[in-house]
């Protein structure tokens, strides 16, 4: 097939999800996204499909279910090459779906199963490991390891120890939404990490909660800070909502 007789890749042809805001009150056929990772867009990614199987129709079926992103890249030309990784693995997804299906057309069902990759939260959650270490620091401080720690009132060494350790176990739902890469509940995650973690910044008086955590991150104020993991938390959410 001739380059010239090639449909293009452009803005008009092409809808990339980060960038995309359905107009308020107004139905898209074309292009929604739900649950902030699900594409359910059955002409779009007909069109899309269509666009990119037409591009690679010299390289063979073969080419189509096996090749890499960068070999897809090359051979697809520079406009489908420009587009988010995002969009292009997803369009990829869809053709093979297509190819595997024998069609073209896919079904709503089939459509609903094709998900946006998982964000790439490395610098974040190594962040977030020097906040944890910190913390760990801070609660070994309440612990025969301190010269001084006979000289403290037990029951404030205990109460100390409880909000530390508090700020750690509850890392455990973000860990796992971000394993299962499920955008959606990473957001769900930060929210209620981002709410919880107030506690330790703004105290929690009048809750009927045992000592009080916001002085004990006070007291520890040189070792750990509870604002660093808040700020790594709206980072992870902020990358997992654009998806």
């Amino acid at each position: 097939m001739n380059s010239e007789n090639k449909t293009p890749f452009g803005p008009s042809h092409f809808f990339d999800p980060s960038a995309h805001q359905p107009s308020a009150g107004k139905s898209t056929l074309h292009s929604q996204l739900f649950d902030g990772a699900v594409v359910r867009a059955d002409l779009f990614w007909e069109n899309q499909v269509a666009l990119l199987r037409e591009r690679l129709a010299d390289q063979g079926a073969d080419f189509m279910k096996s090749a890499t992103l960068e070999q897809i890249d090359a051979a697809a030309g520079e406009e489908f090459a420009a587009q988010s990784e995002n969009t292009k693995r997803a369009v990829i997804e869809a053709m093979r779906r297509g190819i595997e299906y024998g069609a073209l057309r896919l079904t709503p069902e089939e459509v609903s199963k094709i998900k946006l990759p998982a964000i790439n939260a490395t610098c974040e959650l190594g962040r977030l490991l020097v906040f944890v270490a910190d913390v760990a620091t801070a609660i070994r401080m309440n612990s025969p390891y301190n010269g001084a720690y006979l000289d403290r009132d037990p029951r404030e060494v205990g109460l100390d120890v409880m909000w530390l350790a508090d700020a750690l176990h509850c890392l455990d739902r973000l860990g796992r939404a971000i394993q299962a890469a499920d955008n959606k509940e990473t957001v769900a995650a930060c929210d209620s990490l981002l709410s919880y973690y107030t506690m330790f910044t703004e105290g929690a008086q009048g809750k009927n909660m045992k000592g009080d955590p916001k002085a004990t991150f006070e007291r520890f104020g040189h070792l750990c800070n509870p604002h660093q993991a808040m700020a790594v938390f709206a980072e992870i959410r902020g990358k997992a909502l654009a998806q």
